[in-house]
């Protein structure tokens, strides 16, 4: 897998980046959905019901303009602390001296942190549909933590994750 599928299914994974039912969820019910959302609670009410029988006439799935609203209320933790980047990849500074690496023991053994404006920044690079300018940002982010400063790339990648902090 390439480091841009990687870091998409990371950010899904940790980020919730699904339903409006896993926000209400997360949130513990529907009317902090809706004060997160700017929407009414009955909106949020109806997006759930539709999410759960499939759209109706009277019960219509969130618009694609709430999506990137969503995914946003769904990222607060990681935007809010950071995240720590675990796992195994082919990595190096630049191309030509990729070599598999446990990113999980960098720095002792805690992983990789970013700080959260660069977690925030990586995030709205992905919920924009810029994979690759996101995947550029962590290759500089990686750079600067793990390289102090270096030139950093990517190659396959075996596992990744985004823990938030």
């Amino acid at each position: 897998m390439n480091i841009q599928d990687a870091l998409r299914q990371a950010a899904e994974k940790r980020g919730g980046l699904g339903s409006v039912a896993d926000l209400v969820g997360k949130l513990g019910g529907t009317k902090a959905a809706a004060a997160d959302l700017g929407v009414t609670q009955r909106t949020v009410q109806r997006w759930v019901k539709a999410e759960r029988e499939g759209a109706t006439r009277n019960a219509r799935p969130a618009p694609a303009t709430k999506a990137v609203r969503l995914r946003v209320a769904a990222q607060k933790g990681m935007r809010r602390n950071g995240v720590q980047i675990k796992g195994k990849v082919e990595a190096g500074p630049g191309r030509r001296y990729l070599n598999k690496r446990d990113l999980s023991k960098a720095n002792s053994g805690t992983g990789i942190t970013l700080t959260p404006d660069q977690t925030a920044a990586i995030l709205d690079q992905l919920n924009a549909g810029n994979d690759e300018a996101a995947e550029e940002l962590l290759n500089e982010y990686v750079g600067e933590n793990y390289m102090s400063g270096g030139e950093w790339e990517f190659g396959e990648v075996t596992t990744f994750s985004l823990d938030e902090l």
